[in-house]
């Protein structure tokens, strides 16, 4: 994967964002990634669990297998990893490659507010993520069988 050129420290970023908080990554889909908020240094309340837009958006399911996309900004976040998360542009939950950074002590040592919040359940959950490819596969099997349905029930009412 290509590599951003970021015109700054990460530390710079974090320090001048509207949204900062550390969390570590539970999910990835197609270009969003959730994460376990552990705490919000800067911005509004965020809820345990939010989706953040990451990287570029991918194409559904199947169309996803021989078509992807992907940009040097893309953040390559990995589950199970903490981070610390900036995101772009006030309230909307994108970041990208300068704007996250897998979290240390002496990250966190250096960016820690005194008095970090805790995630509440009234936060903000962050941008919406596309289907699961579960979802979408299932709604195509739904949606198959209903094709044949019909035409099997064409297919009687010729025979009459």
């Amino acid at each position: 994967m290509a590599q951003a050129s970021c015109a700054g420290p990460f530390k710079s970023f974090a320090r001048d964002a509207n949204q900062v908080f550390l969390g570590t990554v539970s999910a990835e889909r197609r270009g969003y990634t959730q994460f376990m908020v552990e705490q919000v240094w800067r911005g509004p309340d965020l809820a345990p669990q939010v989706w953040l837009l990451s990287g570029t958006p991918q194409a559904p399911w199947p169309i996803n297998l021989v078509l992807r996309t992907a940009s040097p900004g893309d953040a390559d976040l990995v589950a199970g990893r903490r981070y610390v998360v900036a995101t772009e542009g006030g309230d909307r939950f994108h970041t990208n490659a300068c704007i996250v950074q897998e979290a240390d002590q002496r990250l966190i040592a250096a960016l820690a507010p005194e008095d970090p919040r805790e995630p509440v359940s009234s936060g903000a959950t962050g941008t919406r993520p596309p289907l699961s490819n579960v979802v979408l596969s299932l709604s195509t099997l739904v949606g198959l069988a209903g094709l044949f349905v019909l035409g099997m029930r064409r297919r009687a009412a010729r025979r009459r």
